[in-house]
């Protein structure tokens, strides 16, 4: 196992990376997780659930709210993916592509990946919420040959064989399924936002 041992190698996150699968992909979204966001806004904004394909954990979210300006969620979104070579034609076609591909992703200070990926000269006067807010971000493209090791027992067969790319898929599409109907049979309740990353809906 390699381990970090210098101190620039640390990650500044509170979360861990993790490997997983979008399994839901909406511009302007109005799902049960979106309908009971604490922090609503009339801008235009995309959301992605992604399912973790490598740790025992819920269904996580990003939010990117729709910008023209590269200083924005929406900016750090379209770098990560052209980092990773994904040269969208539209929202439909990279939709299609990110709901059958496996990525790491990793939870970014907006300002700070724009600042080393982007080059972009911060600002010394930024508003307060951009300078706090982070979000999931897609750094690796990962071959279903790599979940060998590191797959969840879900999606394993009973010799403990990794499945199939499109079984994985079906697998992730159910829990989302599971997890959407729990939440839109507790719109009007109490819920603990604690798993979602509502740092990035601005």
């Amino acid at each position: 196992m390699d381990v970090a041992l210098d101190w620039n190698e640390l990650s500044d996150s509170l979360r861990e990376p993790f490997i997983g699968i979008p399994v839901h992909f909406e511009f302007d979204c109005n799902c049960a997780v979106c309908q009971k966001s604490p922090i609503q806004t009339d801008r235009h904004r995309l959301h992605i659930a992604i399912f973790p394909v490598d740790k025992d954990i819920d269904i996580q979210h990003a939010w990117y709210t729709y910008s023209a300006k590269k200083l924005s969620s929406w900016g750090a979104f379209v770098l990560a993916l052209n980092r990773l070579n994904i040269k969208a034609r539209s929202l439909d076609f990279l939709k299609e592509m990110m709901l059958k591909t496996i990525f790491e992703w990793q939870d970014w200070s907006i300002v700070k990946y724009l600042s080393v990926y982007g080059k972009i000269e911060i600002p010394s006067k930024i508003p307060e919420k951009l300078a706090k807010k982070t979000t999931w971000l897609p750094t690796k493209i990962v071959s279903p040959k790599e979940l060998e090791f590191i797959a969840r027992n879900i999606l394993r067969d009973e010799q403990g064989k990794v499945k199939s790319l499109d079984e994985i898929i079906e697998i992730a599409q159910e829990e989302w399924k599971k997890t959407l109907q729990k939440h839109e049979n507790e719109i009007g309740s109490e819920i603990d936002y604690a798993e979602y990353d509502m740092t990035s809906l601005e």
